[in-house]
């Protein structure tokens, strides 16, 4: 093996050979030539430390009592006791620097956020009225005329504007009552060529105070006219047989004997969407069915038979005469047999 002098002569001639230009460029080489020569050890490499971020400035730091006099703050006394910040307290994570801790003096600091604005909705708009008034004659004619399909909404939209007409003769005290009002309203629509559909006036007006006294509907709120669309029309027009009309204060009301049925029966079929066929039976269990006395001879008023002999041919007038004279004569002969 080489002894020291003779390694030392051999580093010495090379770097001489290379020169010192190329010996900066290839520090690395030479000094791992070097360290294999063992003329030194080889070399650590720096190691990078980071340097701490200023302190930060305290919350409750009190203004210099003379700022204008050039007198330095007086520092509080906490903020000299500190920590060495090269110690590491907490992990470092994601190569983040590790602030300062400070004797007496929380880590967290106030940051402040900006607000956090929310868009408030907006209050819900006043509901469409679905009735305007006052109701006139031109606006249930404009309404009749409107080619739509017959459903159980625009039916009680009809019944509903004709009882708000009719509502408003008997509030301002004309010569019509309901009967002469509601044949006003037929009329009417029969001058418009819409006879097809002003039969229909009466059934309407029940329907509208069927779903008013059995469903809450309202004119004024979409959500109270929900439940009564849920009924089809065909069923829907067999529950006027439970209301009834007061003739006195002209007021629908429920007949007494069966609101409760009415009242179970109704939830039923809205609920369940009954339809007619069940809604009839349901109904003959409720309303018994009416007995009407049939008569053989129902007797004929003078009125109309005066009607009729202009009609008759003259030749038959004497038999006319003659048939009636027998017939007055028959109906003396109790008489005179009990006398």
């Amino acid at each position: 093996m080489l002894g020291t002098e003779a390694r030392l002569c051999v580093a010495t001639g090379l770097f001489r050979f290379l020169g010192e230009g190329f010996a900066m460029q290839t520090g690395y080489v030479g000094g791992a030539l070097s360290s294999f020569l063992g003329l030194r050890s080889r070399p650590n490499n720096p190691r990078i430390t980071r340097q701490p971020p200023a302190a930060l400035p305290r919350t409750d730091a009190t203004p210099p009592a003379n700022a204008a006099g050039g007198h330095a703050p007086v520092k509080p006394a906490a903020a000299a006791a500190l920590i060495d910040p090269l110690v590491r307290t907490r992990v470092e994570k994601y190569g983040g620097a590790i602030a300062p801790e400070v004797v007496g003096q929380a880590l967290s600091v106030e940051v402040p956020v900006k607000a956090h604005t929310r868009t408030v909705p907006a209050p819900p708009a006043v509901e469409k009225l679905l009735i305007v008034e006052p109701v006139t004659l031109d606006m249930l004619v404009a309404e009749f005329r409107k080619t739509q399909r017959i459903t159980t909404q625009r039916v009680l939209l009809l019944g509903a504007l004709c009882e708000r007409w009719i509502r408003q003769q008997l509030l301002e005290r004309t010569a019509l009552d309901r009967a002469t009002a509601v044949k006003k309203i037929r009329e009417t629509l029969a001058e418009a060529r819409l006879e097809k559909k002003e039969a229909r006036v009466d059934l309407y007006v029940r329907c509208h105070w069927v779903a008013v006294l059995l469903g809450g509907w309202r004119d004024d709120s979409q959500e109270c006219r929900v439940a009564s669309n849920e009924l089809a029309f065909s069923a829907l027009r067999l529950f006027p047989i439970l209301i009834e009309r007061d003739p006195k204060s002209d007021r629908w009301q429920l007949t007494a004997k069966y609101a409760e049925a009415a009242k179970a029966l109704w939830a039923r079929a809205v609920k369940k969407r009954l339809p007619a066929s069940v809604v009839n039976e349901e109904l003959s269990k409720i309303v018994p069915a009416r007995t009407i006395p049939i008569r053989k001879h129902r007797p004929v008023k003078l009125s109309f038979l005066l009607k009729l002999a202009p009609r008759l041919p003259i030749a038959d007038v004497p038999t006319l005469i003659t048939r009636l004279q027998e017939i007055q004569r028959q109906s003396l002969l109790p008489e005179a047999k009990s006398a």
